[in-house]
């Protein structure tokens, strides 16, 4: 086999050819590596954010639930029922601190 100075030029075109093909290669995969390094990065902020909504739609649950269960019509109506004994109880005590005074200040009955 003859190795001729055309054979040379044409290993050595190609040497060159593979030699550029893989640094583009490398810049490629480089810039690569970057933007997926970036998009993981955006990925677990967005994920935080999805956590932080998440806790705040079950906080947010459960409040509207507690009100729910504060304003059911029974509650509601036991409560109008204690209120209505309080305001009964509160004329009834009135009359009496009445009565008292009325008797300490004036004459005994």
């Amino acid at each position: 086999m003859e190795i001729d100075v055309k054979l040379v030029i044409t290993l050595g075109g190609m040497l060159v050819s593979v030699i550029g093909a893989a640094a583009v290669a490398r810049q490629q995969i480089k810039v690569l590596i970057d933007q997926i390094q970036d998009q993981e990065q955006r990925m677990r902020a967005a994920d935080v954010r999805a956590d932080q909504l998440e806790n705040l739609v079950t906080v947010q649950s459960q409040r509207v639930d507690v009100l729910s269960k504060m304003n059911a019509p029974d509650v509601l109506a036991r409560r109008n029922r204690e209120l209505s004994r309080f305001e009964t109880l509160i004329e009834i005590l009135q009359a009496e601190v009445g009565q008292l005074r009325a008797m300490h200040n004036g004459e005994h009955k």
